[in-house]
């Protein structure tokens, strides 16, 4: 069934100085997308809006056993750019980390009572689903660690620590009203050959293969989750140094060469996972205006997954997203859009407003034949 919408908010939505509350994200992100969207994210607000790197200020440097290695303190927190995350290291003789929480069961649980009272008014369309995007184990990680060991006994405190929280989710809300999704940003920078930090090689607890990693831990977070919840993977190459005046071509860890590391590990995942996926996005290169960068496509093999293309940027604005709409047409006849990705990194000028209304617009011309000027 791909009954799922035009339009994937696929997480983060306002800044923090951009000063939206929860409400706001909800209402304003009805009101302009309506029916075109069938699942509302709460925006990842505050410190989510840097995405991961809450983890390592609210829940990993607070561990007695994991130190701060880096220059990172509570206070002064935010990352300057990739290679600037903050850095933990567990402490020698420790064998095995347990975190009693990460954060991620209490927003969602408070985010839906916000959520349910606006649907009930009205506000958000009765359909409407609300989405809860969580980092696969590799991006929950990968980042804040310089070592083999480190990362190993992390993987195991986070894979526990997040499937405690994602049954608390599910347990919670509805299943009729939940989608979640798994974020794979350093899976994907995995696969396509970057080692962050130390060589796959030196792994013995986790598979050293990065597409093995991968689907190890998607079948290890996503088997347990009820088929009435809705559930999506997004393929992510990155959009922490995204620059005033520049694409989000720029702020990648790694430009996108193709489509085909995204059509492989979604292919895979969908295999693995071990139960239905019901939808699944890829961001694009935006200024890969040229058929081979789409012609992967050709091998998607996802079911009836709702399929979404990272194709939508103020950078070009509608006229940029109905040509690559035109070129992924060539060999994909049914998607929907998004952005590349979140926005809780995008410029100051680039508001949450203007995005939701690039996505109308683009949502509107969707079913149409798309025109190049």
């Amino acid at each position: 069934m791909n009954d799922r919408g035009k339009v994937l908010l696929v997480g983060s939505i306002a800044r923090p100085h951009d000063r939206w509350n929860v409400e706001d994200v909800f209402r304003r992100s009805a009101a302009e997308l309506g029916e075109y969207v069938r699942m509302f994210p709460d925006g990842e607000l505050g410190d989510r809006s840097l995405w991961i790197a809450w983890l390592p200020r609210k829940v990993y440097s607070r561990h007695p056993d994991v130190l701060t290695t880096s220059r990172h303190t509570y206070d002064d927190w935010l990352p300057r750019g990739y290679n600037d995350h903050w850095k933990v290291t567990v402490r020698e003789g420790v064998d095995a980390l347990t975190f009693p929480e990460l954060g991620y069961a209490a927003q969602a649980k408070a985010s839906f009572q916000t959520f349910r009272r606006l649907r009930d008014e009205g506000a958000i369309p009765a359909r409407g689903r609300f989405l809860v995007a969580l980092p696969l184990i590799e991006s929950a990680v990968r980042p804040f660690v310089d070592t083999a060991r480190d990362y190993e006994l992390l993987w195991q405190g986070y894979r526990d620590a997040i499937k405690r929280e994602t049954a608390e989710i599910v347990d919670a809300i509805p299943h009729e009203d939940l989608a979640i999704q798994w974020d794979l940003a350093r899976e994907t920078a995995a696969v396509e050959g970057i080692e962050f930090n130390f060589a796959n090689s030196e792994l013995t607890r986790v598979p050293s293969d990065p597409m093995e990693r991968y689907l190890e831990a998607l079948e290890q977070v996503a088997s347990d989750i009820p088929d009435g919840v809705w559930l999506g993977l997004h393929v992510c190459y990155g959009a922490l140094e995204h620059k005033e005046g520049e694409s989000p071509d720029t702020s990648h860890y790694l430009p996108i060469p193709d489509l085909g590391t995204a059509v492989e590990m979604l292919n895979r995942g969908i295999r693995s996972a071990g139960r239905h996926v019901d939808y699944v996005h890829m961001p694009v290169q935006l200024s890969e205006k040229h058929d081979a960068f789409y012609a992967p496509l050709d091998r998607l093999d996802v079911g009836d997954a709702r399929v979404y293309i990272g194709l939508v940027d103020p950078w070009d604005g509608l006229e940029g997203a109905l040509e690559r709409i035109r070129l992924a047409r060539r060999h994909l006849s049914d998607f929907g859009v998004a952005t590349p990705c979140g926005w809780g990194r995008r410029p100051a000028s680039e508001t949450p407003d203007s995005l939701l209304r690039l996505n109308r617009r683009v949502a509107e011309r969707l079913d149409e034949p798309p025109r190049v000027g």
